[in-house]
């Protein structure tokens, strides 16, 4: 099925003397160091030029260059080594850095050192003493598919993204101002006299976390625990387009130190779900440590929670969307707030959208919090960070009276998970083929419900309600005479239906023909 050709008609063994010499010259020429370019490279030419990355592919240049990589993706180790000596197109798909850095991940978890480059890093896992990986460039190479990580990965970050500076800046503001000036008014705002006066602006440093917690393992990415010395060893060498992100909301479990190092600022104090206890409360805290280039990509908090998140070390953009305007390039999935950004990244968001201009544009708030500023993120608003330079952050998520309503709607109204799609229980997540119906232990009975997050929502309604009767009698039972009023309602839309669709759904006179 593969041709077989050598590198540029010289052996792999020959040329990897040169190996040193022209990754030097990669690097100082800025250029992929596999040689790939972008395919619009081809029609710059003034006389025909060809691919010799798909001409090198025997039976396999009919397919789609992502569909080789997702059939290359099921290989283990030795079959791609293998694979990057058959030809020139095979050795460039061979390399390309996401293979090889789910390999590693897949088997090693976030028990690695990072090198240079994936490869090098999962071979030398493996072997100690790996001499290392130097990569072979080819000539008149061309696959947007294999060209454009890298591109995103080391394009330099447009100083025009920075400019705009449209969120207010406040110090000296009292919790009521607060409420009055943003939280009801449903804006967002930075703090810049809170960071300031913790403990933890500069013992969360990076140097400084390092000397304490070295050995500690954080939850990196959602898939893995590192290392606080490996991942921030990986954060200062890596370069990548989707870097791994430290979230981890059991810091203050694992550190106990660090809970008291902070304080929670007058301006965020009541957070009614407390009263759950710390033990049965949603996750509602993080601390989030990433290299540059890292962030988050469009989201709304879920759960219809606000957030504030405070920059104890680096730089993050701030992009906004107020909640009724739908950020370009993104499709909403899940009445939570969850989203999907579909095949693209952080970094081709802001390429690709960035400058578009259209009717949200003018609504759309941006700005660059520093370290010692503080960010309040308001419920139901569109925002996406990218990290400038390397960050270290806490995050938490509250609930007050003045979004409780929307909280309390969002547990009553829960709703199975979609067959098919997964549940995300305590458990992680399980087919929802595998757990219906959900046996849910109740009272001494067998509940029957639909999946596991249907039921913890249903419950964490049912403590939420206990709880705070006692604490907002007043909010808890203008919220209840609501729902009552619309379950009323509701109970007469679905009776005029029901005898809508049986009034025409009786027999009609027909000649029986």
């Amino acid at each position: 099925l593969v041709k077989t050709v050598t590198m540029e008609g010289e052996p792999e063994r020959k040329r990897a003397r040169h190996g040193d010499e022209e990754e030097r010259e990669a690097l100082e020429e800025d250029v992929n160091p596999y040689g790939i370019k972008p395919e619009g490279n081809l029609f710059d030419c003034d006389v025909a030029m060809e691919n010799k990355l798909t001409a090198s592919l025997g039976m396999f240049r009919r397919l789609h260059d992502k569909t080789i990589l997702h059939i290359l993706s099921f290989l283990d180790h030795h079959a791609l080594c293998r694979l990057s000596s058959v030809s020139v197109g095979m050795y460039c798909f061979s390399h390309h850095t996401n293979i090889w850095r789910e390999l590693t991940i897949s088997k090693f978890g976030g028990d690695f050192r990072f090198q240079k480059c994936w490869k090098e890093t999962f071979l030398k896992r493996i072997n100690s003493k790996f001499p290392g990986h130097k990569p072979l460039r080819m000539k008149d190479c061309y696959s947007d598919i294999l060209f454009e990580p890298w591109m995103n990965a080391n394009m330099a970050i447009d100083p025009s993204w920075l400019t705009v500076e449209n969120v207010d800046r406040r110090s000296g503001l009292t919790a009521q101002e607060f409420v009055e000036n943003y939280e009801k008014r449903n804006l967002p705002v930075i703090l810049t006299d809170v960071i300031p006066k913790w403990p933890a602006s500069e013992s969360w440093k990076c140097e400084n976390l390092l000397k304490k917690y070295a050995d500690t393992k954080f939850r990196v990415s959602a898939t893995m625990d590192m290392k606080l010395e490996d991942f921030l060893d990986y954060c200062n060498h890596a370069r990548e387009e989707r870097p791994l992100y430290l979230f981890e909301k059991n810091f203050a479990t694992k550190c106990p130190d660090m809970a008291q190092e902070y304080s929670i600022p007058p301006q965020f104090d009541e957070d009614l779900m407390r009263v759950l206890g710390e033990d049965k409360r949603p996750d509602y805290r993080w601390l989030i440590i990433g290299p540059e280039r890292s962030g988050s990509s469009f989201h709304v908090d879920p759960n219809y929670n606000f957030a504030w998140n405070a920059t104890i070390q680096g730089r993050k953009k701030w992009i906004l969307y107020p909640p009724h305007i739908m950020p370009p390039g993104v499709m909403p999935q899940g009445s939570d707030g969850a989203q999907q950004q579909q095949e693209i990244s952080l970094l081709q968001w802001f390429v690709k959208y960035y400058h578009e201009e259209d009717d949200s544009s003018n609504k759309r708030l941006e700005c660059v919090t520093k370290a010692g500023e503080l960010m309040y993120v308001p419920r139901g608003w569109w925002h996406c960070v990218l990290n400038l330079e390397p960050c270290v952050a806490l995050t938490h998520n509250v609930v007050t009276q003045q979004n409780l309503p929307l909280v309390l709607d969002f547990f009553s109204q829960a709703t199975p998970c979609e067959a098919g799609k997964g549940c995300r229980g305590s458990d992680g997540d399980v087919p929802t083929s595998v757990i219906f119906p959900y046996q849910d232990q109740k009272g001494g009975g067998v509940v029957y419900g639909s999946c596991r997050c249907m039921s913890r929502k249903l419950r964490l309604l049912e403590a939420l309600e206990e709880g705070l009767a006692p604490v907002v009698p007043a909010k808890m039972a203008e919220w209840k005479e609501k729902k009552s009023n619309k379950n009323k309602e509701d109970s007469k839309a679905s009776l005029w239906t029901n005898l809508v669709e049986s009034s025409t759904s009786t027999s009609s006179f027909s000649f029986g023909f």
